[in-house]
C-alpha cells in the first residue's frame, strides 16, 4: 500500500509541477487550463497523504482561480493588454462572480476548520526532537505572545510600506 500511495503522491506533485509552470509561462489561452491542472493534481498530493480537508480547499481555491485567470485583462508582463472598458463584458462580470463564489466557499471552509478548532487528529508525537510538544508549548500557553509578535511584525511591515511609499 506504502508503494501505491508513494507512486500517486510523486504523480500528482509531478502534475502540480507541470500545471505551475504551464500556468505561469504558457500562452494566454493555455493559462487556465494549467491552474486547473495544478488545482487537481495538488488536491491529489494532498488527498493521498491524507489531508483530504486541505486537499478541498486547494482545489476550490485554485479551481476558483482559473476563470479569473482566463478572463484577466491584464498580461503576464503586469502591463494592461486591454482597455480598461473590458471590464464591463458580461464575461468578466461572471469570471468575477465565480471567484466571489470560490472566496466564499474557502471562508465557510476556514469558519468550519475555526469552529472544529482543529484539523486533524494524530499520534505523531513529533519525532525524536518532540516538536509537537514545543508547538504546543510555544502556541498553546503563549498564543496571546504569538499573536503580539504578529502584530508587532504587521505595524512593521505596515511602517515600512508607508515609508516606502512616500519615497517614491
Amino acid at each position: 500500500m506504502d508503494t501505491s500511495l508513494t507512486l500517486i503522491l510523486a504523480t500528482c506533485a509531478g502534475l502540480a509541477i507541470v500545471g505551475a509552470l504551464a500556468a505561469a509561462l504558457a500562452p494566454d489561452t493555455w493559462r487556465a487550463a494549467a491552474l486547473l491542472l495544478l488545482a487537481a493534481a495538488t488536491a491529489g498530493a494532498l488527498a493521498s497523504l491524507g489531508a483530504g480537508f486541505a486537499a478541498l480547499i486547494a482545489l476550490i481555491a485554485l479551481g476558483a482561480a482559473a476563470p479569473l485567470l482566463a478572463e484577466s485583462p491584464v498580461s503576464p508582463r503586469g502591463l494592461p493588454a486591454r482597455p480598461a472598458a473590458v471590464a464591463a463584458v458580461p464575461s468578466r462580470r461572471l469570471a468575477a462572480q465565480l471567484g466571489a463564489v470560490g472566496a466564499a466557499l474557502i471562508l465557510l471552509l476556514f469558519g468550519f476548520a475555526a469552529l472544529r478548532v482543529d484539523f486533524l487528529h494524530s499520534s505523531y508525537r513529533g519525532g525524536w526532537l518532540g516538536t509537537a510538544a514545543m508547538g504546543r508549548l510555544l502556541l498553546g500557553h503563549d498564543a496571546l505572545a504569538a499573536d503580539a509578535v504578529a502584530g508587532l511584525l504587521f505595524v512593521g511591515l505596515v511602517a515600512q510600506t508607508w515609508t516606502g511609499w512616500g519615497r517614491r
